[in-house]
Formats: structure tokens, C-alpha cells, sequence
């Protein structure tokens, strides 16, 4: 997975590789809160995240599809 760009705004794009099945995006605050939860519709290789109403940090953001699982840490710098 690759997530780009990394420091961010608040808008950002994370690639994989392309699944069959739907998958789940999960975004976690360093605490480990879920702050953020997203589908990720079968056959897709991007996925655009808008995370505005959060405060700076650094987030870690999980995706998973049945057994494959990829994880990966944003931060968050809008000034």
C-alpha cells in the first residue's frame, strides 16, 4: 500500500492492489480510536480520503479484505 501525499492537509489517496471482493478502510488515532470508516468497492486500486474535521497527528490507516490486510501511518499537518 502507498499513501500519498505524506505529510497531508487533510485530502489524501491510498493505492493497492487490486481485490475481488469489497474491503474495508479503517483510520485510528494514535491512541488507537477509530476515527474514520470506509468501504472500498471490489476492483478498485485507489482510494481518496478526506479527513478535514480532524486535528493534526498522525493517524494510522488500516484496509482489510477477508485474510489480506495493509496498514499504513498518515500525518496530518494543515498549517
Amino acid at each position: 500500500m502507498k499513501l500519498f501525499p505524506n505529510p497531508t492537509n487533510g485530502l489524501f489517496t491510498i493505492s493497492f492492489p487490486v481485490q475481488q471482493g469489497s474491503g474495508l478502510l479503517q483510520l485510528f488515532d494514535v491512541v488507537g480510536n477509530k476515527v474514520k470508516e470506509e468501504v472500498i468497492s471490489p476492483w478498485s486500486q485507489y482510494k481518496q480520503i478526506e479527513i478535514p474535521g480532524l486535528p493534526d497527528g498522525i493517524y494510522f490507516c488500516k484496509i482489510k479484505w477477508d485474510k489480506i490486510e495493509g496498514r499504513v501511518k498518515v500525518v496530518k499537518v494543515t498549517k
